[in-house]
Protein backbone atom coordinates (compact mmCIF):
# COMPACT_ATOMS: atom_id res chain seq x y z
CA UNK A 1 0.00 0.00 0.00
CA UNK A 2 3.01 2.30 -0.05
CA UNK A 3 2.17 3.76 -3.56
CA UNK A 4 -1.51 4.61 -1.93
CA UNK A 5 -3.08 7.39 0.60
CA UNK A 6 -5.98 7.04 2.65
CA UNK A 7 -8.68 9.54 2.38
CA UNK A 8 -10.88 8.26 4.96
CA UNK A 9 -10.29 6.73 8.42
CA UNK A 10 -12.99 4.40 7.62
CA UNK A 11 -16.61 4.37 9.20
CA UNK A 12 -18.17 1.47 10.68
CA UNK A 13 -21.43 -0.35 7.85
CA UNK A 14 -23.60 0.86 10.98
CA UNK A 15 -23.55 2.24 14.26
CA UNK A 16 -23.94 0.99 17.87
CA UNK A 17 -27.69 1.99 18.80
CA UNK A 18 -29.59 -0.41 20.93
CA UNK A 19 -31.32 -2.41 17.89
CA UNK A 20 -27.71 -3.87 16.79
CA UNK A 21 -26.37 -4.71 20.25
CA UNK A 22 -25.96 -8.84 20.75
CA UNK A 23 -28.26 -9.07 23.51
CA UNK A 24 -31.94 -9.95 23.47
CA UNK A 25 -34.69 -8.09 25.72
CA UNK A 26 -33.01 -5.10 26.67
CA UNK A 27 -35.53 -2.48 27.76
CA UNK A 28 -35.89 1.29 26.47
CA UNK A 29 -34.21 2.92 28.95
CA UNK A 30 -30.48 1.05 28.93
CA UNK A 31 -27.19 3.24 29.36
CA UNK A 32 -25.14 2.54 26.87
CA UNK A 33 -21.60 4.05 27.13
CA UNK A 34 -19.87 3.29 23.09
CA UNK A 35 -15.88 3.79 24.73
CA UNK A 36 -12.61 5.14 22.07
CA UNK A 37 -9.32 4.41 22.15
CA UNK A 38 -8.97 8.25 23.33
CA UNK A 39 -11.49 8.23 25.97
CA UNK A 40 -10.89 9.13 29.36
CA UNK A 41 -11.43 6.92 31.88
CA UNK A 42 -12.32 9.57 34.23
CA UNK A 43 -15.35 10.47 32.26
CA UNK A 44 -16.40 7.26 31.68
CA UNK A 45 -16.87 6.15 34.87
CA UNK A 46 -17.67 9.52 36.53
CA UNK A 47 -20.90 9.52 34.10
CA UNK A 48 -21.49 5.59 34.68
CA UNK A 49 -21.29 5.87 38.03
CA UNK A 50 -23.96 8.96 38.13
CA UNK A 51 -26.32 7.20 35.77
CA UNK A 52 -26.45 4.08 37.47
CA UNK A 53 -27.20 5.88 41.18
CA UNK A 54 -31.16 6.64 39.45
CA UNK A 55 -33.09 3.54 40.80
CA UNK A 56 -34.82 3.05 37.29
CA UNK A 57 -31.68 2.51 35.53
CA UNK A 58 -31.13 -1.01 35.99
CA UNK A 59 -28.92 -2.10 32.80
CA UNK A 60 -25.67 -1.11 31.75
CA UNK A 61 -24.09 -1.76 28.14
CA UNK A 62 -20.39 -0.91 27.85
CA UNK A 63 -19.17 -1.20 24.35
CA UNK A 64 -15.46 -0.91 22.31
CA UNK A 65 -13.97 -1.63 19.19
CA UNK A 66 -10.29 -2.24 18.19
CA UNK A 67 -7.86 -0.29 20.60
CA UNK A 68 -11.14 0.50 22.92
CA UNK A 69 -11.40 -2.87 23.99
CA UNK A 70 -8.83 -3.04 26.76
CA UNK A 71 -10.10 0.30 27.70
CA UNK A 72 -13.83 -1.24 27.85
CA UNK A 73 -13.01 -4.33 29.96
CA UNK A 74 -11.36 -2.41 32.86
CA UNK A 75 -14.68 0.23 32.80
CA UNK A 76 -16.81 -2.81 33.63
CA UNK A 77 -13.85 -4.45 35.92
CA UNK A 78 -13.88 -0.97 38.07
CA UNK A 79 -17.85 -0.79 37.87
CA UNK A 80 -18.28 -4.40 39.37
CA UNK A 81 -15.90 -3.49 42.01
CA UNK A 82 -17.98 -0.41 42.79
CA UNK A 83 -21.51 -2.26 42.61
CA UNK A 84 -20.76 -5.40 44.01
CA UNK A 85 -24.02 -7.22 42.96
CA UNK A 86 -23.92 -6.57 39.46
CA UNK A 87 -24.63 -9.25 36.87
CA UNK A 88 -22.66 -9.68 33.50
CA UNK A 89 -22.86 -10.70 29.82
CA UNK A 90 -19.86 -10.64 27.28
CA UNK A 91 -20.18 -10.61 24.00
CA UNK A 92 -17.24 -10.43 21.14
CA UNK A 93 -17.83 -9.83 17.56
CA UNK A 94 -16.61 -7.68 14.89
CA UNK A 95 -17.63 -4.20 13.32
CA UNK A 96 -16.56 -3.75 9.47
CA UNK A 97 -14.89 -0.71 8.68
CA UNK A 98 -14.75 0.93 4.79
CA UNK A 99 -11.80 3.04 3.77
CA UNK A 100 -11.45 4.64 0.57
CA UNK A 101 -7.12 4.33 -0.33
CA UNK A 102 -6.33 7.21 -3.78
CA UNK A 103 -3.10 6.09 -5.52
CA UNK A 104 -0.20 8.40 -5.77
CA UNK A 105 0.09 7.73 -9.38
CA UNK A 106 -2.35 8.48 -11.64
CA UNK A 107 -2.37 4.96 -13.90
CA UNK A 108 -3.25 3.00 -10.40
CA UNK A 109 -7.53 3.01 -9.42
CA UNK A 110 -8.93 4.09 -5.86
CA UNK A 111 -9.11 0.93 -3.64
CA UNK A 112 -12.50 0.23 -1.42
CA UNK A 113 -11.03 -1.69 1.73
CA UNK A 114 -13.07 -3.44 4.00
CA UNK A 115 -11.26 -4.42 7.59
CA UNK A 116 -13.19 -6.70 10.04
CA UNK A 117 -11.87 -5.29 13.71
CA UNK A 118 -12.72 -6.78 16.97
CA UNK A 119 -15.40 -5.50 18.81
CA UNK A 120 -16.73 -6.25 22.56
CA UNK A 121 -20.22 -5.57 24.52
CA UNK A 122 -20.47 -6.45 28.30
CA UNK A 123 -23.99 -5.91 29.73
CA UNK A 124 -24.06 -4.93 33.55
CA UNK A 125 -27.18 -5.02 35.42
CA UNK A 126 -28.73 -5.22 38.88
CA UNK A 127 -31.05 -7.73 38.42
CA UNK A 128 -30.42 -11.28 37.46
CA UNK A 129 -29.61 -12.43 34.31
CA UNK A 130 -29.74 -15.80 32.07
CA UNK A 131 -26.95 -17.92 33.69
CA UNK A 132 -27.38 -20.30 30.60
CA UNK A 133 -26.27 -17.32 28.56
CA UNK A 134 -22.79 -17.78 26.91
CA UNK A 135 -20.53 -15.46 28.60
CA UNK A 136 -22.56 -14.87 32.09
CA UNK A 137 -20.50 -14.08 35.21
CA UNK A 138 -22.05 -13.94 38.50
CA UNK A 139 -21.46 -11.62 40.69
CA UNK A 140 -19.36 -12.06 44.09
CA UNK A 141 -16.82 -14.48 42.39
CA UNK A 142 -14.69 -11.45 41.68
CA UNK A 143 -12.78 -11.31 45.37
CA UNK A 144 -12.25 -15.28 45.01
CA UNK A 145 -10.73 -14.87 41.77
CA UNK A 146 -8.36 -12.09 42.81
CA UNK A 147 -7.64 -14.22 46.31
CA UNK A 148 -6.90 -17.23 44.46
CA UNK A 149 -4.66 -14.87 42.11
CA UNK A 150 -2.48 -13.82 44.76
CA UNK A 151 -2.29 -17.30 46.29
CA UNK A 152 -1.14 -18.95 43.21
CA UNK A 153 1.45 -15.64 42.51
CA UNK A 154 2.75 -15.89 45.98
CA UNK A 155 3.75 -20.06 45.54
CA UNK A 156 5.12 -18.56 42.07
CA UNK A 157 7.05 -16.34 43.50
CA UNK A 158 8.56 -18.65 46.20
CA UNK A 159 9.40 -21.20 44.06
CA UNK A 160 11.16 -19.04 41.76
CA UNK A 161 13.18 -17.72 44.49
CA UNK A 162 14.09 -21.54 45.82
CA UNK A 163 14.72 -22.75 42.24
CA UNK A 164 17.12 -19.53 42.36
CA UNK A 165 18.75 -19.20 45.79
CA UNK A 166 18.80 -23.24 46.53
CA UNK A 167 16.44 -25.27 48.70
CA UNK A 168 18.13 -24.37 52.06
CA UNK A 169 16.65 -20.81 50.94
CA UNK A 170 13.60 -21.04 52.57
CA UNK A 171 12.48 -19.43 56.23
CA UNK A 172 12.43 -23.03 57.74
CA UNK A 173 15.26 -24.30 56.39
CA UNK A 174 17.86 -20.87 57.33
CA UNK A 175 15.83 -20.90 60.61
CA UNK A 176 16.66 -24.77 61.16
CA UNK A 177 20.72 -24.50 60.26
CA UNK A 178 20.90 -21.11 62.45
CA UNK A 179 19.41 -23.48 65.48
CA UNK A 180 21.78 -26.14 64.60
CA UNK A 181 24.90 -23.46 64.35
CA UNK A 182 23.66 -22.32 67.66
CA UNK A 183 23.80 -25.69 69.40
CA UNK A 184 27.22 -26.76 68.01
CA UNK A 185 28.32 -23.44 69.63
CA UNK A 186 26.94 -23.98 72.91
CA UNK A 187 28.37 -27.27 72.63
CA UNK A 188 32.16 -26.29 72.35
CA UNK A 189 31.96 -23.52 74.18
CA UNK A 190 30.81 -25.66 77.38
CA UNK A 191 32.99 -28.79 76.48
CA UNK A 192 35.71 -25.62 76.57
CA UNK A 193 34.54 -24.73 80.34
CA UNK A 194 34.35 -28.59 81.35
CA UNK A 195 37.88 -28.97 80.43
CA UNK A 196 39.19 -26.05 82.04
CA UNK A 197 40.00 -26.11 85.46
CA UNK A 198 40.33 -22.53 88.11
CA UNK A 199 42.06 -23.12 91.66
CA UNK A 200 41.91 -20.32 93.89
CA UNK A 201 45.56 -19.11 95.41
Amino acid sequence: MENYTRLSRGKTEEEDDRSTLPFSDLPENIIHIRVKAGSKLRNLLGFAMKTFKEENKRHMVIAGVGKAINKSITCAEIMKRKYKSLHQITKIGYKRVEELWKPKTEELDKLKVTREIPAIYILLCKDPLDNNELGYQAPGNLNSFWKSEATKEKKQTQKKFRDFHGPESSGEARRQKFRKKQRSKSEREGSRSEGTKVEEV
